[in-house]
């Protein structure tokens, strides 16, 4: 059923109505879902009146959080050709996008009143690249808002080279057979050298961050708000570390470097599934499996892994996945939140990249996740919406290719905003497929 947001766009924008997948509906998302669901005796739920006087419409104009790069584009006034995304939450996802006009300005009307996630993306084209030097650049912003105005402001963010990203995130699903068996582990990620010199992964952590529905359901967003939303860092209680004194794991520009949950092959569980024999880490949890020619990243979180016997579960879905500097794990700052979990908090400063994906669907939204931030400080402004990935094992999320280097090697593309920088393609563990 077609919801109101499918309707005609006015003005100079263009409009287009894209039509997903069916999502990824876990257990608990279900079930939540069936009790929200359920009716309540005298209550009875209409859609919002659309009709009357009043303006419906939504005007929303990008910018340039660089004033200065925008001035050299001639930009400030707003920027031409950006692409927009609306999905209104508590609704199925269907996405509505526009482009901006010459006045950096899209039009979408009518509106229902609610509550959206939005994102804005602008990639330079090769004849608008001579005031960033001939070099490709991408812009991009994420939010989620209420709407009760006629207009919205975006302010787009520029890319940055960085070190280290999170290039490819293969997550626990399905792999296909007549049973749809769920099998977690398959589950990897990937890291690459973004920059032009060489990184050593020694002491570096990686882990999920915080999130309302998986480590305090029984709080609300106005109390988790200090650990989803805190500018001097980000707060973690399950992560792992990686090997090393210093200097002996070394990766190189432009390299990758494969981590496993469990290091073996695969395809003796299903054909479909990878033979990650050839990883360079792999997770090590309290009962899984080893293999002795791949160094183990060691657990040095906070919270128990009895439900995780291989590791940390390599999802970025329900919690944002972060990449930190190496530090001593005992020495990060702790707090207990709820009373029954502990939390380590990450500085600011030694965060190196952070990612997210989220399962679009009304269940979800009401309960699941029903905080506007997930991760604070501009480290991630939206998530990624997640489709097919849980139910096809050749998919996995993927950091977009911006540009090749003058040395042929890729560059991805870093604006801190999941939505714009990941895509769904088929996955390549160890490598970048350009």
């Amino acid at each position: 059923m077609s919801s109101p947001l499918t309707q005609s766009l006015q003005s100079e924008g263009c409009l287009t109505y894209t039509p997903r997948r069916p999502l990824i509906w876990t257990a608990t998302v279900i079930a939540l879902g069936l009790i929200a669901a359920c009716d309540t005796p005298g209550v009875t739920l209409v859609d919002p009146d659309v009709t009357g006087g009043e303006d419906r419409s939504w005007t929303i104009t990008v910018f340039l959080e660089d004033a200065d790069l925008a001035a050299a584009l001639g930009w400030s006034n707003g920027v031409p050709g950006a692409t927009v995304s609306l999905h209104r939450l508590q609704e199925e996802f269907d996405l509505l996008t526009g482009v901006t006009d010459s006045s950096g300005q899209v039009r979408f009307d009518p509106m229902l009143p609610g509550q959206y996630r939005i994102a804005a993306e602008r990639v330079l084209q090769a004849g608008e690249t001579g005031p960033t030097g001939g070099v490709l650049r991408a812009f991009g912003d994420g939010v989620r808002v209420w709407k009760d105005s006629t207009a919205l402001d975006l302010h787009l963010r520029a890319d940055r080279r960085g070190s280290l990203v999170i290039s490819e995130i293969r997550t626990t699903g399905r792999y296909g057979d007549a049973s749809w068996n769920t099998y977690d582990g398959y589950q990897y990620f990937e890291i690459y050298n973004n920059s032009d010199t060489t990184v050593y992964l020694d002491g570096m952590l990686w882990g999920r961050t915080f999130h309302y529905l998986v480590e305090a359901p029984a709080s609300s967003c106005a109390g988790s708000e200090p650990l989803r939303n805190d500018p001097a860092g980000i707060w973690a209680s399950y992560f792992h570390q990686f090997p090393g004194s210093g200097t002996e794991y070394a990766v190189a520009p432009g390299q990758s470097i494969l981590v496993a949950q469990d290091a073996v092959d695969h395809t003796v569980v299903h054909p479909n599934l990878p033979d990650l024999t050839v990883a360079d880490f792999e997770l090590e949890g309290p009962a899984d499996v080893d293999n002795p020619e791949v160094p183990n990243m060691p657990y040095v979180g906070l919270a128990s892994l009895i439900f995780q016997p291989h590791g940390v579960l390599i999802s970025c879905v329900l919690n944002p996945c972060f990449l930190a500097a190496a530090a001593d794990p005992a020495s990060l700052e702790r707090t207990p939140y709820p009373s029954n979990f502990e939390w380590a908090r990450i500085p600011m400063e030694a965060v190196i990249d952070v990612v997210s994906a989220g399962i679009w669907v009304p269940a979800y939204d009401r309960i699941g996740n029903p905080c506007a931030i997930a991760v604070g400080g501009d480290m991630d402004r939206l998530e990624y919406p997640s489709y097919p990935i849980y139910y096809d094992p050749f998919l996995a999320f993927q950091r977009k290719v911006l540009r090749v280097s003058a040395q042929g090697r890729p560059i991805l593309q870093d604006v801190n905003v999941s939505f714009v920088d990941l895509w769904e393609g088929p996955r390549s563990p160890g490598s970048i497929e350009h």
